[in-house]
């Protein structure tokens, strides 16, 4: 009696080389390799793929582009140190001999838009292989994706890992990557299991003889009841991906119309970020508050403990703020007599303007000095910056201002001059964001733009020593106002102590804010609220704008800082518009 034939292995069952390439260019012929990352990966296996990373040095001449090192986090100093690349492929090479089936040629191997790693592993196998290595067979789970998924808004590696559940994070690694390759296998691998497609040659067969669907409506993976079942009153929402990791913090007036809001954005420049997300999200949790304002200061208090891979703003800064010397030419991370004064949120937000007034009270020109004015401003690509173009731009801006510039000491002046031109320029509210080196952007210096940056060096350093005078004073304050979403003669009473909310209620109309304790207390003790701390900073960054948009409304305020009488919306306003 003949036995039955043996049931095929199920594609989840299979092992795949699963590889990830970081070069400086899309192809071995317009870049190098810098970064190498693999593993033997079996879907159906639970326990976390056992990867193995590798950085590879440059070829002798070439350098490691500033946009590359900055979408990476890998300095020129590790890939100096990093071993070659014929060493990464021998060590890839061995793994895949032993994945390899009997009289096979070579092994399947996975990646994310496949074609690219296509390039670089064969150039490695070309230039450093040896007899009997194993050729790589790609299968893309970007092709995959696009026949799977078609209502995906994005296909991206970062929506499809995160649609099954693994959220990459900011920066582009090999070992992150080839993580995120093998949740994006796992979960696709489900599905054409279920298909039937019951083995990898079947998979690749598939692929080869099907065509990808055309565009379509985007199909989110939240429901759209889910959206409509939030409440109507202000808060702050969550996204998260599958498996519930964090993908986006944010605020509203109205968590519903804010939510929904994020799904009426239509694809187009600019919006693939957005859309990439939403292709993650599962599911939306909210916490409601008494009034946006107080939404507001929890969104900034979440970001800054959390740090949610989609928000930018608010996350960026990581150690506390900072405190200048008089003269703003140095900077420490505690108060003291030597550093008054603060909190600033970096050290070169005063600095290049102390350097400036410096030069200036110097009245010295020499191309020594000039070249170390040029290194001290801290202008984005400032190495490219020819003296003599600073010259040029210096004189421009005596020109343009000559009473500030002529005045010694210097320093006075220029910040008088910073008032100035902050009533003309107002900085945007996220002055990360605003200030944040593009990588890529070409910064070709002419004597108006150097002008110009030095106006901004001046207006900045100005306005980050105004506005940290005022946080000092936010330290310990009540605030009592009536808020957006109220209703008729309901207001908000909040109590700040030591930088942080520790009270927020409903209160009446008519009531009058009581004087906050600790309002007398002096400068350094204030000051030392914000060390170290960061989020104090922001707390306090998030509140000053927030008032400054009651009093631009004309909604009721009253902010009191001491036993003096309260700040009322008018008086807010006009301290806020300059903050």
């Amino acid at each position: 009696m003949s036995r039955p034939a043996p049931e095929p292995a199920r594609l989840v069952d299979a092992p795949v080389l699963v590889v990830d390439c970081q070069a400086t260019g899309a192809t071995p012929e317009l870049g190098a390799l810098i970064e190498l990352a693999w593993c033997v990966f079996t879907p159906a296996d639970p326990r976390p793929p056992a990867i193995r990373a590798t950085l590879v040095a440059l070829p002798e001449g070439q350098a490691l582009p500033r946009r590359v090192a900055s979408l990476t986090g890998i300095a020129r100093a590790e890939l100096e140190r990093a071993p070659p690349a014929a060493d990464a492929w021998r060590a890839l090479a061995a793994d895949a001999a032993a994945l390899r089936e009997p009289g096979a040629a070579g092994v399947v191997a996975v990646a994310h838009v496949a074609h690219y790693e296509a390039r670089f592993v064969a150039d490695l196998r070309a230039r450093h292989g040896a007899d009997g290595d194993p050729a790589l067979d790609l299968l893309c789970t970007h092709a995959l994706a696009r026949r799977l998924l078609p209502d995906l808004p994005r296909r991206t590696l970062r929506a499809v890992s995160g649609y099954f559940g693994c959220v990459l994070d900011e920066h582009k690694r090999s070992a992150a990557h080839v993580a995120a390759t093998c949740a994006a296998w796992r979960g696709l691998a489900r599905v054409l299991d279920a298909q039937g497609l019951a083995s990898l040659d079947a998979v690749r067969a598939w692929v080869a003889g099907s065509r990808a669907p055309g565009r379509r409506a985007p199909a989110y993976p939240l429901p759209a009841e889910a959206r409509r079942a939030l409440p109507r009153g202000p808060g702050v929402y969550r996204f998260f991906a599958a498996g519930d990791q964090l993908l986006y913090i944010g605020k509203a007036t109205s968590l519903r119309q804010r939510v929904s809001s994020h799904y009426h954005v239509r694809p187009g420049p600019g919006r693939d970020r957005h859309l990439e997300m939403l292709s993650q999200v599962r599911r939306v949790a909210v916490v409601e508050t008494g009034s946006p304002l107080e939404a507001a200061l929890l969104e900034s208090d979440a970001i800054k403990a959390d740090t949610p891979p989609y928000n930018r703003a608010l996350r960026g800064r990581r150690d506390g703020p900072w405190f200048a010397s008089r003269d703003l030419l140095r900077a420490a991370p505690r108060p003291d007599a030597a550093h008054p004064l603060g909190p600033l949120p970096s050290p070169e937000d005063v600095t290049a303007l102390g350097h400036l007034a410096t030069f200036l009270d110097a009245d010295d020109d020499a191309p020594d000095a000039l070249a170390a004015l040029r290194d001290a401003l801290g202008f984005p690509g400032a190495g490219r910056l020819d003296p003599e173009v600073l010259r040029a731009g210096l004189a421009e801006l005596r020109a343009a201002h000559p009473t500030a510039t002529a005045a010694r000491p210097a320093l006075p002046g220029l910040l008088k001059l910073g008032a100035r031109l902050f009533r003309d320029a107002r900085l945007p509210d996220d002055d990360d964001e605003a200030d944040a080196e593009d990588p890529a952007r070409d910064w070709g210096w002419d004597p108006e733009r150097v002008r110009s940056q030095l106006e901004h060096v001046v207006l900045r350093g100005a306005h980050m020593l105004r506005r940290a005078r005022w946080l000092q004073r936010l330290v310990h304050a009540t605030l009592l106002w009536a808020p957006h979403t109220a209703g008729e003669g309901a207001y908000r009473l909040l109590a700040v102590r030591d930088a942080r909310v520790v009270l927020a209620e409903d209160a009446t109309a008519g009531a009058e804010p009581a004087p906050p304790p600790g309002a007398g207390a002096p400068a350094t003790e204030r000051q030392a609220r914000f060390v170290g701390d960061a989020a104090t900073y922001d707390r306090l960054r998030v509140l000053t704008t927030e008032l400054r948009r009651l009093a631009e409304d004309g909604r009721p305020v009253a902010l009191r800082l001491g036993p003096g009488r309260p700040l009322d919306g008018r008086a807010l306003l006009a301290r806020l518009r300059w903050l």
